[in-house]
């Protein structure tokens, strides 16, 4: 079929990175929605999805060229009425988009910005196109230089969102669903920019309008087409560069964590066995000195405490003979320790015991 249908990468990528809009870059156009002209004017019949869009139609509406901006709304009402009229029959305005004089781009029938729907005029349902209309009449004058930069930048973003190859000579190649110049089932290969009479038995855009598509508008398409490429796979490249930014920053952030958590877990090892080794120092201390007798707050006799005291001094010169040390008061404390304590106070009770048993 077609040597003029692509792929859709930039149009996945555009989805999939969630950049569904009327103005992606620099390159393309803001689309005013149906809804800025119709008001309350709603379609008189069902709207059909055109679900293989191949290539893209360049019409004119026949209207005056000095029209206002004021005029703009009104005009299109006006074309729905006729569209919509028992002459022509059709479910709403027949074209997805339409450019004014001044450059600004309108959404026409009913669902084009969500699209793709089929349009109507062209000369019954040829289908696989879009159709894209010039407000004004082009069959001597061009149109304005506003109004051809923003049908280009239109029809570049359509084919970069619908896949469409608009480089200077491609073509499409598409069977025929049926028009007033080419029949059903006919096989037609045609520009993927082309003019409506290329498709209909009429004039449609005009003979300066079939001129501009030629040297205009399929050089600013192709040109847009690239640039929406280009922000698209900058976009993709941003997007990947982002995700594995924060992948790497949330790996070292939990290896931080989790060292973090170790070093918690050995300081609160070390901290158990320290107050461990604490308590036992604790509890052999208060034991030796509660077993320890209180000598300062005893009330035995005098002669009692004096023969307690010569005990201890017995039992401290024997500590320090033994040890080889001084007996100057701090050896009993230094080789005996608390037990050495335990051991002159049991001494000076049975001195004292004896002393009580022979009186």
């Amino acid at each position: 079929m077609g040597g003029g249908r692509v792929g859709h990468p930039v149009r996945q990528a555009i989805y999939r990175h969630g950049v569904r809009r009327s103005l992606l870059a620099g390159r393309q156009v803001d689309i005013r929605p149906r809804s800025d002209w119709a008001g309350d004017l709603e379609p008189v019949g069902p709207i059909e999805a055109e679900p293989d869009v191949r290539f893209l139609i360049v019409h004119h509406t026949v209207a005056s060229n000095s029209y206002a901006e004021g005029d703009v709304a009104p005009t299109l009402r006006s074309y729905f009425n006729f569209h919509t009229s028992a002459e022509k029959g059709w479910p709403d305005i027949a074209y997805n988009f339409l450019v004014d004089r001044f450059g600004v781009v309108w959404e026409g029938r009913k669902g084009s910005i969500a699209g793709p729907v089929q349009g109507s005029a062209t000369g019954g349902s040829q289908g696989f196109a879009l159709l894209c209309a010039f407000i004004g009449d082009h069959s001597s004058e061009p149109p304005s230089a506003a109004a051809v930069d923003s049908m280009g930048r239109l029809l570049g973003q359509l084919a970069s969102r619908y896949g469409i190859d608009v480089s200077p000579g491609a073509t499409t190649t598409f069977v025929s669903r049926g028009s007033n110049r080419h029949a059903r089932g006919a096989e037609v290969t045609t520009p993927t920019i082309s003019p409506h009479r290329a498709m209909s038995q009429t004039s449609c855009p005009g003979e300066a309008g079939v001129r501009v598509i030629t040297d205009q508008l399929i050089p600013i398409a192709s040109g847009g087409a690239a640039a929406v490429a280009a922000e698209s796979t900058t976009t993709t490249e941003a997007t990947t560069t982002t995700e594995e930014t924060t992948t790497t920053e949330a790996s070292t952030t939990s290896e931080s964590t989790t060292a973090t958590v170790a070093d918690e877990a050995v300081s609160d090892e070390t901290l158990a066995e320290e107050s461990t080794t604490t308590e036992s120092v604790s509890t052999t201390t208060e034991a030796a000195e509660f077993a320890a007798p209180d000598t300062t707050s005893a009330s035995a006799p005098t002669s009692a405490r004096s023969t307690a005291s010569t005990a201890a001094e017995a039992v401290g010169e024997e500590a320090a003979a033994s040890a080889g040390g001084a007996d100057d008061g701090t050896s009993l404390v230094r080789v005996g320790g608390p037990l050495g304590l335990v051991g002159v106070g049991l001494a000076g009770l049975l001195a004292l015991r004896r002393r009580n048993v022979s009186e």
